[in-house]
Parts: C-alpha cells; sequence; structure tokens
C-alpha cells in the first residue's frame, strides 16, 4: 500500500483514536438520528416490496452518526483494524500480492474469523496470511472478538449495514414484509415522558386522598429524622437503615 493510501485511511473519523462520550443525553440524541435512518431504509423496503418476498440486506447501509452507542463500541475496534493493515507485515503481504488499498476501501474482520476487503469491485480475503503472521494473529483474534459483540462485523468506513446495526441494538432483522411493518411500528413507538415527580417525591407532596401518599405523621418523621442524622454528618445510608427500624417500630406498637 502507498503511504498516500495509508494517510487517507488514517485520516477516516472511524480510524482515529477517540475520548468515549459519557453525556447520555448526546448519546440518546445520535442514537435516535440513526434509528430515524434505519426507519427511512425499512419503508423504503416497503415500497419497494409488492410480494413479500425474505428480505434481503446486503445492500441496505447508512452513515453513522457521530456519538452514537454504535460508534463509540466500534471505534476502538476500527482503530485496531487500521493499525493491522499498516503494519510491515500486512503492507509486505499485499506488496508481494501486488495490490494496493486505495483510499476509502472498506476492510472488515467478521465474527466468523474472516478479514477481508473490497477493492475496485473485486472481493479479497487475507484470512490465511493474517492467521499464519505471528505479528498480526493476536490483534486478528481480539478483533473477531469484537466483531461479535457489534453484531457480526468490525470495519473501517462510516457505513453500516442495517441488519449489523439492529443485531448490535438486539433487534432481529426482519425475514419478510409483515416483520418489517412490526419493527417499523416498535421503532416508532413513543415512550410517555416520565412525571415530573417521577422519584417517589409525588408521595410526600401528594394529596392526602391518593391510596399511595404519606401521611402527614409519615412525612415529619422523615424530615425530623433527616435533619438529625444528616444534620450531624451521618451518611444517607445510614439515614435509610434508621427509616426503616423506625418504621418498623411503629407498626409494631401501633
Amino acid at each position: 500500500m502507498s503511504s498516500t493510501s495509508m494517510s487517507a485511511h488514517s485520516e477516516r473519523r472511524l480510524s482515529k483514536p477517540f475520548q468515549a462520550t459519557y453525556d447520555i443525553e448526546k448519546i440518546a440524541e445520535s442514537d435516535n438520528i440513526e434509528k430515524q435512518k434505519v426507519i427511512t431504509i425499512l419503508k423504503s423496503k416497503i415500497a419497494d416490496m409488492k410480494d413479500d418476498p425474505k428480505v434481503d440486506w446486503s445492500n441496505s447501509f447508512f452513515s453513522i452518526t457521530k456519538g452514537s452507542s454504535f460508534e463509540q463500541a466500534l471505534q476502538p475496534g476500527a482503530v485496531m483494524l487500521q493499525g493491522l493493515i499498516e503494519t510491515e507485515a500486512f503492507t509486505n503481504f499485499l506488496i508481494r500480492s501486488k495490490l494496493t488499498m486505495p483510499a476509502g476501501t472498506n476492510v472488515y474482520v467478521s465474527s466468523d474469523g474472516q478479514i477481508g476487503a473490497t477493492i475496485k469491485n473485486t472481493k479479497y480475503t487475507f484470512t490465511i496470511a493474517v492467521k499464519r503472521s505471528p505479528e498480526l494473529s493476536e490483534d486478528f483474534n481480539t478483533l473477531i472478538e469484537i466483531a461479535t459483540t457489534m453484531g457480526g462485523m468490525v470495519f473501517t468506513t462510516e457505513d453500516v449495514n442495517v441488519k449489523q446495526w439492529l443485531t448490535f441494538h438486539e433487534y432481529d432483522a426482519p425475514e419478510n414484509l409483515t416483520g418489517i411493518k412490526n419493527l417499523i411500528k416498535h421503532l416508532e413507538f413513543a415512550y410517555r415522558p416520565s412525571p415530573a415527580l417521577g422519584n417517589y417525591w409525588e408521595a410526600i407532596s401528594g394529596s392526602e386522598d391518593k391510596a399511595l401518599v404519606l401521611s402527614a405523621d409519615d412525612r415529619q418523621t422523615i424530615r425530623t429524622l433527616t435533619a438529625q442524622h444528616i444534620g450531624d454528618g451521618e451518611s444517607c445510608w445510614w439515614t435509610c437503615v434508621v427509616l426503616h427500624w423506625e418504621t418498623v417500630r411503629k407498626q409494631q406498637t401501633d
């Protein structure tokens, strides 16, 4: 592989080391963008299916969204795969095989233990050569394990197959028209927003006629014990223990 091609590979986003995002809202937003892309593809499948044949997912791809849970899970493997194809051992193998990887070539490792690439519309596999190489085999085996967790494949481009995305998110890829329609309904289902007081504050602040509301005496007991124990520097854990045994004692004396 020429140095120009190697450089072009390295400039791709997925091939660069990255800092994981722990912002749950941003991850959810990116995941939702990917989900909408999948829904669009699923609906196009319905429009193209005049009868009910078995679904072919082989050409159904979409671009990965930056910051999504899929991208963050894939990127360490993509970086490792990029490092593998830039090693001297792999480069020498390409030279001996008289192969050159143009910029943008998708190299992949699959969960069934294959490594390959499509170069100028021709598919090549490098599995035997990589397995025989002491310099490459260890990383190759690790990449196979990562591919298994990714729904089937680690790759270096930024387009993912719909079936792999579904598998990664623990969905079964539909096999027929009915399955596609059911999956669309599931993906489009909008969960009701959590109540503003969904963390049990409603039990404290609710009106007396609600079945689960605490009585005025119960609320005062909580206030007193919280002020007593937290005010003295006790831990929340200890406060919970005290509250529990105070409730038990009260039930036994009532």
